[in-house]
Order: C-alpha cells, then sequence, then structure tokens
C-alpha cells in the first residue's frame, strides 16, 4: 500500500471507513509460493519446533499476555535481523541479482 490509510465505502452502507494500512501480514503453509511482486515484498523463514505436534508445546509463561508486554523487544529483534540479513556480506546477498522496478 502506498498510502497512510485507505477509505472505502461499506457494502449495504451509504458511510465509508478509513483504515490505517500500517498492517502486518502474515501466512503460514506448506509449500508457500509467491509469484510477480509478492516475491520481493514477503520474507520466508522456516520454524522447527523439533517436535512432532509443535501446537502442543507448553511454555513457562502464557504467550497471550507475554508477547504485547514485550512487543518493543520483540519488533526490534526482528527489524535486526532483517537489516543484518540486508547488510553488505550479509546471508545470501552473493546470490541475489540486481531486479528494476518502479
Amino acid at each position: 500500500m502506498t498510502e497512510r490509510t485507505w477509505q472505502n465505502r461499506i457494502l449495504g452502507e451509504s458511510r465509508n471507513v478509513s483504515v490505517a494500512t500500517n498492517a502486518l501480514i502474515m501466512a503460514t503453509g506448506n509449500n508457500l509460493a509467491f509469484a510477480g511482486d509478492m516475491t520481493r515484498r514477503a520474507i520466508m523463514c522456516r520454524m522447527d519446533a523439533g517436535i512432532e505436534n509443535p501446537e502442543r508445546r507448553s511454555f513457562d509463561v502464557d504467550l497471550k499476555t507475554w508477547v504485547p508486554a514485550h512487543r518493543v523487544r520483540l519488533v526490534a529483534a526482528g527489524s535486526r535481523s532483517c537489516a543484518h540479513s540486508s547488510a553488505p556480506g550479509g546471508p545470501g546477498l552473493k546470490r541475489l541479482t540486481p531486479f528494476g522496478s518502479f
């Protein structure tokens, strides 16, 4: 999205709504593939919990309260990880080739 907000009319009503476009969209699945413009707008990662049924894991903390309480630190760590990957000498950069865009 190129604008700070997106506006549209609610179907069946005669009023407009405005929504901020600073969103993070996440997807999970098997054998995901991105095409076209999405290939440069997505970050793929592989997560392995090391167990057969990761959805059954238990943690020492309640993640529903811990994650929001530590959001700033988590976002900063994710940003540093992305910055490190794209910095000169970062992993995989030698395999990238330049591409044009608008």
